[in-house]
């Protein structure tokens, strides 16, 4: 994927290159009103299959424990990073330095207590989205197989940007570059505020 830079103030995110897209009808009136295609930034949410429907049925994402059109709920596992594991605790710690960081607890960290600022994650609370089709694929998107073939279904959508906040989970940091375009720790947004993100188009793959 080559970088480019979209909204205001402008985030860079990463063009989808060997993906299929659809595009997804976004109300004009709305989308003029608040300026969606000049000022918003591009973002990308990782999914499965059995979910594309339902959400573009309802025209957003849903947050863990929200209600859907056929009565189900959200589970968190249906939205988190692959490599955590949502029977642990996790915390956010104020980072001066950058992002703030996403950190499995321990009581024995004094960067993870109360008194030092820190946080209790609520998943339940975050819509979470991300710049980088790469991490998106990666670790966002659930590997399916349709007709012999793993395949991956992504959303593509713009998001207020006032309303995001890019945190960064600690284990990232520990590891080689994800993807090239951007830093580890820019590569999770995430927002509590409903209508925030609206969604343009559904991206496909084939693995193979």
């Amino acid at each position: 994927p080559f970088p480019k830079r979209k909204g205001t103030p402008a985030r860079l995110y990463a063009a989808p290159q060997g993906w299929v897209r659809v595009g997804l009808r976004v109300d004009p009136i709305l989308a003029k009103r608040h300026r969606v295609w000049e000022d918003w930034n591009v973002c990308y949410h990782g999914t499965r299959k059995e979910l594309v429907a339902k959400i573009v049925e309802s025209r957003m994402l849903l947050l863990p424990g929200d209600q859907n059109f056929s009565g189900k709920l959200v589970s968190a596992d249906e939205y988190y990073p692959s490599f955590i594991d949502l029977r642990d605790r996790y915390v956010i710690v104020p980072n001066s330095h950058g992002p703030d960081l996403i950190d499995k607890h321990s009581s024995s960290n004094p960067y993870h207590s109360t008194s030092a600022g820190a946080q209790e994650l609520r998943w339940e609370k975050f819509f979470v989205t991300s710049p980088s089709i790469v991490y998106t694929s990666k670790y966002l998107a659930k590997t399916f197989t349709w007709r012999n073939r793993r395949a991956q279904v992504v959303m593509q959508g713009r998001q207020c940007p006032h309303t995001l906040r890019v945190m960064a989970y600690k284990s990232l940091m520990e590891v080689p570059t994800i993807d090239k375009n951007f830093s580890n720790s820019e590569l999770n947004w995430f927002s509590n505020a409903y209508g925030s993100i609206i969604l343009t188009g559904i991206l496909f793959r084939f693995l193979e």
